[in-house]
C-alpha cells in the first residue's frame, strides 16, 4: 500500500496491492475520527492492483488519516495538508 504525495496539496494517490483474494475497504478520516471519504468497498483478487485518488473538499482539514482494511487486518497512516 503507498499513499502519496505525503504532504499533500490538492490530492492523495493510493496504490493497493492485495496479498490474498477478499474483501478490501478503503476509508479517509478526520483527525477528529469523522469519515471524510470511502474510496473503495470490495473484492480484490491476490495480486491485483488499484489505483485511487482522494481529492479533498474544499476547506478541509491540515490532516488526514487513511485506513485500508483487507482480511482481518487495519492499516492507517496519516497525511499531512501543505498549505499554499
Amino acid at each position: 500500500m503507498k499513499a502519496f504525495p505525503n504532504p499533500f496539496v490538492d490530492r492523495v494517490n493510493f496504490q493497493i496491492k492485495s496479498n490474498a483474494d477478499g474483501p478490501v475497504l478503503v476509508e479517509v478520516y478526520n483527525t477528529a475520527g469523522q469519515r471524510l471519504d470511502l474510496l473503495y468497498n470490495g473484492n480484490m483478487r491476490k495480486g491485483e492492483t488499484r489505483n485511487l485518488v482522494y481529492i479533498p473538499r474544499q476547506g478541509g482539514t491540515e490532516a488526514v488519516i487513511y485506513r485500508v482494511t483487507t482480511n482481518g487486518k487495519t492499516f492507517s497512516g496519516k497525511l499531512i495538508k501543505r498549505l499554499r
